[in-house]
C-alpha cells in the first residue's frame, strides 16, 4: 500500500483500561476477568501487556460519581480507580510506556490538580500525561462538589480555558535551571528561576510558583476530546492529542482537516496535535475465531430488546421492527454508505458526538445481512462512539493502515470489550503485523511521552501572566 505519511511517520498506539471492559456485556464473556475494580495485579497486569507491544500510553479514565442502578453494566459507572493514584503505582510496574490520567477542569482547582500532575510527571520520569473533560451535559458529579446544578456549555469551556492557561502557567513558573547545590557557596537554589503567574480570570484567581519544579520532559501533553466548534478552539490552544470519534474515512479525514487547521490557526505546528480514533477489536487467528468472540459479547447484553431505540436512529415505524425479523427486509442499504444518526442515549451519552453508524459496520461484524433486529439492538448498545472492528490480524491491520495513510487519523486507542483476552490477542496478533509494515514501532526509542508521541520539547502553547477578569484568557 503506497503510502502518503512522510517517511518514518509512526501509529500512535494507545489502550483506554476499563476494569471490566468497555461494552456493556463484555464482562460476561466465559473468558472475562472481573477482578480489575482495585485489583493491583490485575491493573498491573494490563500495563506490562501494553508495554510488551511497545504502545505509545496507557489511559486512565475517571468520574466523580457511583450510580448502582445498572447492575448489568460496565462496572466503572460504579467503581473507579482514581487515575493519578493508579498512574503512580503504574510508574513503578512499567518502565517505558505512557500513563494518562483524567481530570473535570469544571469540578476541579487547576493548582491543586497541577500539583498532582506534575509530581506524577517526576515519578513516572516524564512519562504522564493528562486528559481533560468538562464533563457531559448529564454529569451528575456536581452534586458531589456542592454545586447548584452542572454548568452550562459555554460556562464549562470558559473555566476549561483558564483551567488549561493556568495549568500551563505553573508548570513554567519554574526555570530548568532552577536548582544551583552550591555547597560551598551556601546556595541550593537560583534566586530569579522561581515566577508568579498572578492570573486573574472569571473562574480562578492564581499567584503561582507552582511549589514543583517544571516537568522532566517539558510541559504535561495534554489531551482533549469533543467534536463541537468551541471543542476544537480549546483543543487547538492546548490539547496536545484530541481524541476523536471514528464514523468513516470520508468523515474523518474531515474532520482531521478541520482539526489540523485549528491547530495551525491558532499559532502552533498541526505535527504536534495528534487527532486519535477510538476503536474496538475484535482479533482472531481466524474472522470466523474472531466473529465468534464478537458473537458472544453480544449475546450478553442483559437489557431487554427495545424498538423505539431502532426506531428513533433508523427513522423507520416502531411497528415494522420485530425482535427476530430480518434488518434488510425494513432498512436499505444502498450504494451510497448510508449512514443513520446514533440516538441519544442517558447510559452511554451516545448522542453527544451527533454521530452517524454505517449499518455496513454491523453486517461486517457480524459476518453475516441475515442479522435481526436483536443483534441491531444489541450492536447499538454496546457500540456507544467507537467502531467495532473484527476480524483476524492482517484485515484489522489494514483497516488500521488505510485510515492512517487517508489521515483519517494519527493513530487509535484500543477499547477492550473485556480483560484481558481481546487485548491480548491484539498485542500478539496484530501489533506484530503492524510492526512489519513499518506502522508501530518494535522498541521504545524515547523514554518520555512526549517522546513516543514524537512532540516538541515544549509545547507552543500562550503561558498567562495576567488575565483579565472578565474573560480570563492568557495574556
Amino acid at each position: 500500500m503506497a503510502s502518503t505519511r512522510q517517511k518514518g511517520e509512526r501509529l500512535v498506539l494507545g489502550v483506554s483500561f476499563w476494569p471490566t471492559g468497555a461494552t456493556s456485556s463484555g464482562w460476561r464473556a466465559q473468558a472475562a476477568d472481573n477482578s480489575g475494580v482495585f485489583n493491583p495485579d490485575a491493573l498491573a497486569r494490563a500495563a506490562r501487556k501494553a508495554e510488551s507491544g511497545v504502545l505509545d500510553y496507557f489511559f486512565l479514565g475517571n468520574s466523580y460519581f457511583s450510580d448502582g442502578s445498572q447492575p448489568g453494566s460496565v462496572i466503572r459507572r460504579a467503581f473507579q480507580l482514581n487515575g493519578f493514584a493508579a498512574a503512580n503505582y503504574l510508574a513503578g510496574q512499567t518502565r517505558h510506556i505512557g500513563l494518562v490520567a483524567t481530570v473535570n477542569s469544571t469540578l476541579l482547582e487547576p493548582f491543586h490538580v497541577a500539583q498532582l500532575a506534575v509530581s506524577t510527571a517526576h515519578l513516572s520520569q516524564g512519562r504522564f500525561g493528562l486528559n481533560i473533560v468538562t464533563g457531559a451535559g448529564n454529569d451528575p458529579s456536581y452534586r458531589n462538589f456542592s454545586l447548584p446544578e452542572h454548568p452550562g456549555n459555554a460556562d464549562r469551556y470558559t473555566r476549561a480555558r483558564e483551567f488549561a492557561g493556568v495549568l500551563v502557567g505553573l508548570q513554567d513558573s519554574w526555570d530548568a535551571d532552577w536548582l544551583v547545590n552550591d555547597k560551598a557557596g551556601g546556595r541550593l537554589l537560583h534566586e530569579q528561576a522561581h515566577h508568579a503567574i498572578d492570573f486573574r480570570g472569571q473562574h480562578f484567581q492564581v499567584a503561582g510558583p507552582l511549589n514543583a519544579p517544571p516537568p522532566p520532559a517539558g510541559r504535561i501533553p495534554l489531551v482533549f476530546a469533543g467534536t463541537s466548534e468551541e471543542s476544537i478552539r480549546f483543543g487547538a490552544q492546548f490539547a496536545d492529542i484530541r481524541f476523536s470519534p471514528f464514523v468513516n474515512t470520508g468523515w474523518n479525514q474531515r474532520w482531521y482537516r478541520a482539526v489540523k487547521q485549528a491547530v495551525a490557526a491558532a499559532g502552533r505546528n498541526p505535527d504536534d496535535h495528534k487527532v486519535i480514533s477510538g476503536t474496538v477489536f475484535y482479533a482472531g487467528e481466524t474472522t470466523a475465531e474472531a466473529r465468534a468472540l464478537f458473537r458472544e459479547v453480544e449475546a450478553g447484553v442483559v437489557e431487554g430488546f427495545g424498538p423505539d431505540l431502532i426506531a428513533k436512529t433508523f427513522g423507520v415505524p416502531r411497528e415494522s421492527i420485530t425482535p427476530h425479523g430480518r434488518v434488510l427486509d425494513v432498512l436499505r442499504l444502498g450504494d451510497d454508505g448510508d449512514t443513520y444518526g446514533i440516538a441519544s442515549n442517558d447510559r452511554h451519552a451516545i448522542g453527544a458526538f451527533d454521530i452517524s453508524l454505517d449499518l455496513r459496520e454491523v453486517i461486517e461484524a457480524y459476518g453475516s445481512e441475515d442479522i435481526t433486529f436483536v443483534d441491531l439492538f444489541r450492536f447499538l448498545t454496546n457500540r456507544a462512539h467507537f467502531p467495532v472492528i473484527v476480524g483476524d490480524k492482517k484485515r484489522i491491520a489494514d483497516w488500521i493502515e488505510s485510515n492512517f495513510h487517508d489521515h483519517a487519523f494519527d493513530g487509535v486507542k484500543f477499547f477492550p470489550p473485556y480483560q484481558f483476552g481481546p487485548f491480548e490477542r491484539f498485542v500478539d496478533l496484530v501489533v506484530p503485523e503492524l510492526q512489519r509494515r513499518g506502522l508501530a514501532r518494535t522498541h521504545y526509542d524515547t523514554s518520555t511521552l512526549r517522546g513516543h508521541l514524537g512532540l516538541a520539547t515544549r509545547a507552543a502553547v500562550p503561558a498567562p501572566a495576567t488575565s483579565s477578569a472578565t474573560q480570563g484568557t492568557p495574556a
